[in-house]
């Protein structure tokens, strides 16, 4: 932009100077000093009129040239956002994008009279998988986790790894029910994901999940709500994993405890 604002600038000094012998040009025929005279200050005129046409031609390819450099960065700048808001191994929305979508779906949310839900899943198990598996395989099994969410919700859903094996996905426009469904549907279909090792050959089982599913109150607290989620994820590893529950399956005087 500084180079761009210094060969605008340089131009109009240009023409400002170009004016300014058109001027005296112009001045010389209004005398009427004779033909030759007239013919010189004709060409002379000629001649600044095409230095000044030249001089914006090189502006032209100047703005241009910069005019794509600036798109150039405009391009890195949102590869960089989409970077920072991006999980690294799974290629979903990171904990920072969660928190950003999060707050401002409840501000929708109560703006709007609409419902909105939250999700929390956590793998069953992990860390005996890790243990028996090595961390290789639990990165694969995080990418197929992750994989599956992008699957099953909606284009307006968010799916998230909100932290180590734990995963959440938030749902506007949901009703409690619904997103019940979703969560359900998403746990039966990473059970039907069977795991192998591709140099072996050997088969590593099936992984499960178990969910939390909680629908926002109005004028709560965002950690409250995300909270109760974690409330109802815990009951449902609490009481057998490999299921959903929602905070309506627990103690409420639990599920509302001030945080």
């Amino acid at each position: 932009m500084t180079a761009v604002l210094g060969d605008i600038t340089a131009a109009g000094e240009d023409v400002d100077v170009n004016i300014d012998e058109l001027g005296t040009v112009l001045e010389s025929l209004s005398k009427n000093e004779g033909v030759a005279e007239a013919k010189t200050a004709i060409s002379s005129a000629i001649k600044i009129t095409r230095d000044i046409s030249e001089k914006n031609s090189i502006l032209e390819v100047s703005l241009r040239r910069s005019s794509a450099e600036i798109e150039r960065l405009r391009g890195n700048m949102e590869v960089l956002r989409l970077k920072a808001y991006t999980d690294g191994l799974t290629g979903i929305a990171n904990r920072k994008s969660f928190d950003q979508v999060l707050k401002q779906s409840t501000i929708n949310a109560m703006e709007d009279g609409t419902s909105l839900c939250l999700m929390m899943i956590d793998i069953d198990h992990f860390k005996a998988f890790n243990d028996t598996h090595g961390h290789q395989v639990d990165d694969l099994v995080l990418r197929l986790l992750a994989a599956t969410l992008r699957e099953n919700v909606k284009g307006q859903d968010t799916p998230a790894r909100y932290g180590g094996e734990e995963f959440a996905v938030i749902l506007p426009n949901t009703q409690l029910v619904d997103a019940m469904t979703v969560a359900e549907t998403l746990r039966k279909a990473i059970s039907r994901k069977n795991l192998r090792d591709k140099k072996s050959g050997n088969d590593m089982g099936r992984i499960a999940i178990s969910a939390g599913v909680t629908s926002f109150q109005y004028g709560e607290a965002v950690g409250q709500f995300i909270y109760r989620t974690d409330q109802a994820l815990y009951h449902a590893k609490n009481t057998g994993r490999d299921k959903v529950c929602s905070d309506n399956d627990i103690d409420t005087t639990v599920a509302h405890h001030e945080i």
